[in-house]
């Protein structure tokens, strides 16, 4: 039986409803009190010890079911009860006729309507309020069950005083699991074991429902940690906006909403990044029809499987008592729990964890109908599977127009002066709504005076800190100290390097304003080869241009990525493309090749494994969004099917011999090195060194300095080149090495000549 999901508002005059029904439910105790006694089902009122025996007039009355001789002063006593009833009766439905007439609810009447109770079931429910909420009723249940101990509220009780004859059957079925009320946890069953049988098990409130029909309809406290309610009344601090290109998707999910909000269950996948705005397309959506969201942090759920089902029943619960949707965040948590250090159980299947996990939800979910919905980041989960209609959508995150749009809101809103180029933020950083709100904060927080004022400087710092990611377990940072003037190239690698920047920046330009993303995807990213000699200037190139774009690079760790077990390293890149994603940083694959090589003809499982790897690899960089550079001294050894769907590919060449003399210029150029002469042009024509090794003889020479506190000049810069070109395996003239210990120990006491 579906949930009703109505629309009819909850009235905050709860007191006067709930003392009319505490009251019709007295009269209604009383007159079968009354009742009972003339039929000898109770004692009677002269009775000293009541409780103590089953009276033989008791059994007689059970068994011959017919009416005794009249007892004048009992008839009497059952009149006035009757008068009494036919009285709360009227002012009952008086109440209920109001509460119709204005299209209102009171929070007790509403949970038959929201629950889709009977009418015994609301009785047994009501009955359970009252013994929580007013003290004679418990009383009235001791003594209409003839024992003293039992004031509490049973089925038997309810079989024996409030229904029709004959219904102890009907009435057993409700309490059953899948029954309204213990399926919605409207009602507690004692959890003490008991030989009395299941028509005598004491039947407690739930403190929520208590809480409710007592106007405090707020979300209920324990949910406070790991649940935030918006209603369809709450007002939005950000304005929501939708790129054209996305309509159609929204489209298709207000669609999906109006023909399932009511009826059959819908499931609805929200899959985009964090911050991208899912669960408010949602709440936009649902606004519609007059619901909110409660949005449920799935890391904080119980791992176990009976304690997540009675945490699921709990917001289940919730959530139609406050008329929103359920809106699970975090599924990938669920799927890969954390494991501690002394678990050696092994890998946790992610499929066999899904397969588990949706049979819980399905237990708890399904028989509800309406609308639940999933926001999950990673598009190649597993996701729960449910069997009702299931529709999935995509969030794209915002574009440049949005966010600039968005970046305006936030800056206007404060008392802020924007230094920075809010057209170069757009361009940049893709962020989220959520995540552009939090930048401008971090930016005034960072800032001083009364008067907050917001550089290019200050927001790309800001920006950093907006971005939660766990990248540094995968890869390190490097720093990005060069300038571009210390880049020593060709001409046209330097045009190559320029136009790779260019791409970045103006990609929105092309893909939104030129209207190519139809054609091309929204999320078209940018990866570029830089292949080479060592130390032509491949990984500094790769450090001026995450400079230049204003984002960090991180170069892969290989150690950390690649894993012996089966599917494994496929696993960790996957995470290290999500994690880059949303740090929204430049990926440095050092030495590519020994991660992109040529696939093999498969004659072993090593070898089908190992193209397995690359096979991930190739289609995992096509559909990163950022910006992915790649270094290798063998371009040969790559992938064709690979180099194929490169953006870029540079090639650094050998420095000539003008360019290695700027070289040794350029690391030469600190004022505070103490130098002596040098030829700078000698050294670029004789010695065919590359920058990283022309670094090595610089760094060699300098030491060598420093100890014998002399200056660098051409005759010691000879000799550091020298000994450089030798590690390399050349040949050299003469000993460099007994030359330079000759020109180190010349004239120092102790040391041999």
């Amino acid at each position: 039986m579906a949930i009703d999901h109505g629309e009819v508002p909850i009235t905050p005059g709860w007191e006067e409803t709930l003392r009319c029904e505490l009251d019709w439910l007295w009269a209604l105790l009383v007159l079968r009190y009354r009742q009972m006694q003339r039929l000898h089902l109770l004692p009677p009122p002269t009775e000293r010890f009541p409780g103590v025996t089953i009276p033989a007039a008791e059994m007689e009355g059970r068994i011959l079911a017919t009416d005794p001789d009249d007892d004048p002063a009992l008839t009497k006593l059952e009149q006035i009860a009757g008068d009494d009833m036919a009285q709360a009766t009227q002012k009952r439905q008086t109440l209920a006729a109001r509460f119709q007439k204005n299209r209102e609810l009171s929070p007790l009447g509403s949970l038959k309507k929201l629950f889709g109770l009977s009418d015994v079931e609301y009785l047994v429910l009501l009955t359970t309020i009252a013994f929580d909420i007013d003290p004679r009723f418990s009383r009235m249940f001791g003594y209409l069950q003839d024992h003293f101990e039992r004031q509490y509220p049973t089925l038997a009780l309810i079989s024996d005083c409030l229904t029709p004859p004959q219904g102890a059957l009907s009435l057993r079925r409700i309490l059953e699991i899948d029954a309204p009320l213990r399926r919605f946890a409207l009602i507690r069953l004692d959890p003490k074991p008991t030989s009395t049988g299941w028509m005598h098990t004491p039947l407690l409130p739930e403190p929520r429902i208590v809480r409710w029909v007592m106007g405090m309809t707020q979300l209920d406290s324990p949910f406070a940690p790991y649940v935030t309610m918006m209603r369809d009344t709450d007002p939005e601090d950000i304005p929501f906006v939708l790129d054209d290109s996305a309509k159609p998707e929204w489209e298709r999910l207000a669609q999906a909403v109006a023909t399932h909000h009511r009826g059959p269950g819908l499931v609805v996948y929200l899959q985009g990044v964090v911050g991208s705005g899912r669960s408010r397309w949602l709440r936009e959506t649902l606004r519609t029809f007059g619901k909110g969201t409660l949005r449920v942090a799935m890391d904080a759920l119980p791992q176990h499987k009976t304690e997540m089902i009675s945490a699921l029943r709990l917001l289940l619960r919730e959530a139609v008592l406050q008329r929103c949707v359920l809106v699970f965040d975090g599924w990938e948590d669920l799927l890969f729990p954390s494991v501690s250090a002394d678990d050696h159980s092994g890998p946790i299947d992610p499929f066999e964890r899904a397969l588990q996990l949706s049979r819980v939800f399905r237990e708890v979910l399904e028989p509800n109908g309406g609308v639940v919905a999933f926001v999950v980041n990673d598009s190649t989960a597993t996701l729960p599977m449910l069997s009702y209609h299931m529709c999935r959508f995509r969030v794209p995150a915002p574009s440049a127009q949005c966010q600039k749009v968005l970046w305006e809101y936030h800056v206007q809103s404060r008392n802020v002066t924007m230094l920075a180029d809010l057209d170069f933020a757009s361009t940049t950083y893709r962020l989220s709504p959520g995540r552009i709100g939090e930048a401008v904060t971090n930016a005034i927080g960072s800032g001083s005076g009364n008067q907050a004022e917001i550089s290019n400087t200050t927001l790309s710092q800001a920006v950093r800190e907006t971005q939660r990611h766990r990248l540094g377990e995968l890869a390190t940072i490097l720093e990005r100290t060069y300038n571009w003037n210390d880049l020593v190239v060709p001409n046209d690698v330097d045009l190559q390097l320029r136009e790779l920047i260019s791409r970045y920046r103006h990609r929105s330009t092309v893909l939104e304003t030129f209207g190519l993303s139809r054609r091309f995807g929204d999320d078209l990213g940018l990866s570029a080869l830089f292949d080479g000699p060592p130390g032509t200037g491949k990984t500094m190139s790769a450090s001026l241009v995450a400079k230049e774009l204003g984002l960090d690079l991180y170069q892969i760790d290989l150690s950390r990525i690649v894993d012996r077990y089966v599917g494994e390293t496929e696993k960790k890149l996957a995470r290290l493309f999500d994690e880059a994603e949303r740090a929204q940083a430049v990926l440095l694959f050092d030495e590519a090749d020994s991660l992109f090589s040529q696939r093999t003809k498969v004659q072993s499982s090593n070898d089908r494994y190992a193209n397995l790897e690359v096979n991930f690899l190739l289609q995992r960089i096509e559909r990163f969004s950022g910006v992915a550079i790649l270094t290798t001294n063998f371009a040969e050894s790559l992938d064709t099917a690979f180099t194929r769907r490169l953006s870029l590919r540079i090639s650094f060449p050998k420095p000539d011999a003008k360019e290695r003399s700027r070289l040794w210029r350029a690391m030469l150029s600190e004022p505070r090195i103490p130098k002596g002469k040098i030829d700078y042009d000698a050294l670029g024509d004789q010695f065919e060194l590359a920058g990283g090794h022309i670094r090595n003889a610089v760094l060699r020479a300098s030491f060598i300095a420093a100890e014998r506190k002399m200056p660098l000049d051409t005759r010691l810069l000879n000799l550091a080149a020298q000994i450089e070109l030798k590690e390399q395996g050349m040949l050299v003239t003469g000993s460099p090495i007994a030359e330079l210990w000759d020109m180190t120990t010349a004239g120092t006491p102790g040391k041999k000549a």
